[in-house]
């Protein structure tokens, strides 16, 4: 099922089946299951007779009667990256031929007796709309949120983030966090983070300070935090930046380096697109890349999923949020987000008033 939004914009959810066979030398049999995804498709000419287009999905499937590739677990993450063409016959048929690459991984991390699986494939196929989309596509797309806009807080009134998080990875995870946003300039922000949770039985603490520039096309984060568990403290630099495609998507890339007074350094690396087919729900879908810095250390892959719906509510100055989150370092995150004084929409927050970094 299919979605448009904005015309450069749709957003599809798709049921999934996967078969499979081989064995290997021992045997072992692979397995087929099924599950779901989420996908976001991007196009930035959508009044030209033969239109290009990218799309970015993400989901899980299940694999009940085994592992899908054996040494695996009975889960796996699904995410592909393509493009193609398609062309419109008549008002409600479009024809397309789409080329993609596909990541199956379940997030432990790549190894001998934890297979992944990438593959690529092409697909031809027709979409039948629903929907009369008289009108659509009339005009060129709205102007990207940036500094020719109404700025929200036009003083140096802070803003307000606070959040209640619960996620699992080894453990039950249970916490909040709260950042306030000060406008330092026209184009420049401050952001201090406060985060308190707890992992099982571990206390964790956690104080970061953020300088975050958003201009029309483009925008830029540098953060440093200390974390601090019993035992082990972290210092965190962070840089992020983000390329405004359209008013509604970017591309993102972010690289974080953890620097630790137990175990040893690591870098994560990760890239991937954001959009916003509303500007009230936004999705994430990316890659990570995680290296620990001892010798001999192997790199792991894996996906980065983000959703976030904020919730109709007749206050301006008020927004009130849910969001699940399977982050660059593994944890799994659900929750809730309340706003004061940062804009309207999230997509206003996310390239006018604050920031959101991928972590």
């Amino acid at each position: 099922m299919e979605w448009q939004g904005p015309p450069t914009l749709r957003l599809r959810t798709t049921a999934l089946l996967l078969g499979a066979q081989g064995d290997t030398d021992s045997g072992r049999g692979a397995k087929g299951g099924a599950g779901g995804e989420m996908a976001v498709r991007l196009t930035p000419w959508p009044t030209w007779p033969v239109r290009p287009y990218a799309r970015l999905s993400a989901g899980f499937l299940l694999f009940l009667r085994g592992p899908f590739l054996p040494g695996g677990d009975f889960y796996d993450f699904i995410l592909g990256a393509g493009g193609g063409l398609e062309v419109s016959i008549g008002t409600r048929v479009v024809l397309f031929g789409d080329v993609a690459a596909t990541h199956l991984s379940n997030g432990q991390g790549v190894m001998t007796s934890n297979p992944a699986y990438d593959g690529w494939g092409g697909l031809v196929g027709c979409n039948v709309l629903l929907q009369d989309p008289t009108g659509a596509g009339d005009g060129p797309p709205e102007p990207p949120v940036g500094p020719e806009s109404p700025n929200p807080r036009a003083t140096f009134t802070p803003g307000i983030i606070g959040e209640a998080q619960l996620g699992w990875t080894d453990r039950l995870m249970g916490g909040g966090r709260a950042r306030i946003a000060e406008r330092l300039t026209e184009r420049l922000l401050t952001i201090a983070t406060l985060r308190g949770a707890a992992f099982g039985d571990s206390p964790y603490e956690e104080v970061g300070l953020a300088l975050v520039g958003h201009w029309s096309h483009l925008t830029a984060g540098a953060q440093a935090t200390y974390e601090h568990i019993p035992g082990i403290a972290a210092l965190v630099e962070q840089a992020q930046v983000e390329a405004h495609l359209t008013g509604e998507t970017s591309l993102f890339a972010t690289a974080i380096l953890q620097q630790q007074t137990v175990f040893a350094d690591f870098v994560v690396a990760g890239f991937g697109l954001r959009a916003f087919p509303f500007d009230r729900l936004r999705f994430d879908g990316g890659l990570g890349l995680t290296r620990s810095l001892e010798a001999a250390a192997s790199s792991s892959i894996g996906p980065y999923v983000a959703v976030e719906w904020q919730l109709p509510l007749p206050a301006r100055t008020w927004q009130i949020s849910l969001f699940a989150e399977r982050q660059l370092s593994t944890d799994a995150l659900v929750g809730m987000r309340v706003a004061w004084n940062m804009g309207d929409t999230l997509l206003v927050v996310a390239r006018r008033t604050g920031w959101l970094p991928v972590q």
